[in-house]
């Protein structure tokens, strides 16, 4: 083992027990490469720096589980990083695919219909709890997944889920009240 490798097996007996100056030795050591390789897969600063955030975020969360690889927990990061930038490109391509399908939508009814419509949902997602309404913009706004959701609301993945349904519904019935 290198002497990284060993600086990483001490340091992480103390961060697996949530010792937050252990977690910050290991993210300055380790979030370079981690950069490099969401960069490397995404070709954007922003995504990469979002991908970085996600898997230290990850990272702590799963600290007692985590297992090292050759006493370094870089090739755990690297795995990590791959799977959270794949869900960023995947988030992006369908943000770009609805931009898209909307732009056809505003040209074949009218921009003003379009925006009409954009504005009785946005109403409708302003009469909503609180709490539906961030699960709409995670959601629905901003494409993550149900159990991504769960996690930054510290709900349950069934609660998203049923929640999103009842606004989705809500939304479908003002819609149609609408037209």
């Amino acid at each position: 083992m290198s002497e990284d490798s060993n600086e990483d097996w001490e340091v992480w007996l103390d961060y697996r027990e949530g010792d937050t100056k252990a977690f910050t030795t290991i993210f300055r050591r380790h979030a370079p490469a981690v950069f490099r390789y969401s960069w490397a897969i995404l070709r954007s600063t922003d995504a990469a720096e979002e991908a970085v955030q996600e898997t230290f975020l990850t990272a702590w969360d799963k600290r007692t589980s985590i297992v090292l690889i050759g006493g370094s927990m870089l090739p755990w990061l690297l795995s990590c990083a791959k799977n959270h930038s794949r869900n960023i490109a995947r988030r992006a391509s369908k943000h770009l695919r609805v931009a898209k399908t909307l732009e056809v939508e505003a040209a074949s009814t009218g921009s003003q219909d379009a925006s009409d419509a954009i504005a009785a949902i946005e109403q409708e997602i302003a009469k909503l709890p609180i709490v539906d309404q961030k699960i709409c913009q995670l959601c629905l706004v901003s494409g993550f997944s149900y159990s991504e959701a769960s996690r930054i609301l510290d709900l349950t993945e069934s609660t998203v889920g049923k929640r999103l349904q009842r606004a989705r519904a809500r939304l479908k019935s003002a819609a149609a009240w609408n037209e």
